[in-house]
């Protein structure tokens, strides 16, 4: 029995025609604008040289808080 969805008759019925040749066609521009790449990371300050610690003061003067009381 004869079946319509054999492989083997559908390629004795017809032949397969060969692909078109098509020419390779310049790529079109996005649509959507492109993101904005993201921004370089900003320089690091340079790194200062370590500073004695000052010694307290033997008087320390009024805070001006104080003097208004």
């Amino acid at each position: 029995m004869w079946r319509w969805c054999s492989a083997p008759a559908a390629r004795r019925r017809r032949p397969r025609r060969p692909p078109r040749r098509t020419r390779w066609l310049p790529k079109p521009p996005p649509i959507w604008p492109r993101r904005r790449p993201p921004r370089p990371p900003r320089p690091r300050p340079p790194k200062l040289p370590p500073v004695a610690p000052t010694p307290p003061e033997r008087n320390p003067s009024p805070s001006p808080m104080a003097a208004r009381v």
